[in-house]
């Protein structure tokens, strides 16, 4: 038998960030915080990355905050697409090149819609946005 340190790293079946190195074969794994976030709420849904390209899924968590309804992050390589979705408005918006330090951070933080505009949303050029 294998190793840990020579296994295949295991994604996570919701955020897509391999996590643990030592899961058992077959998936069906969570990261700690996809799984704090469960523990937390059974309001999940999922929402289509870039629908009719790739297909990949991304959990939507809803958030408490006075600007965002839903929130989820999968990753894409080093970084990753955050989805969210404003309240007021069923439209969700992909933003690029969101690494996984920032999506820890974004439920860290006291006030995420603060923490989300002062970020993601203030540097455009860094992290581009689609309306899906």
């Amino acid at each position: 038998m294998a190793s840990p340190e020579h296994s295949t790293p295991v994604l996570c079946t919701l955020c897509h960030y391999a996590e643990r190195a030592d899961a058992p074969a077959g998936g069906g794994v969570l990261c700690a915080l996809c799984v704090r976030l469960l523990e937390r709420t059974i309001h999940l849904s999922l929402f289509l990355d870039q629908p009719g390209i790739s297909q990949q899924r991304i959990a939507l968590w809803p958030v408490v905050s006075e600007n965002i309804s839903a929130a989820g992050w999968r990753a894409h390589g080093d970084t990753g697409s955050l989805v969210v979705q404003f309240k007021g408005n069923a439209t969700a918006f992909r933003y690029s090149n969101v690494g996984r330090a920032w999506w820890l951070a974004f439920w860290a933080a006291p006030s995420k819609g603060s923490f989300f505009h002062s970020t993601v949303r203030a540097d455009a050029a860094a992290h581009p946005f689609t309306k899906l």
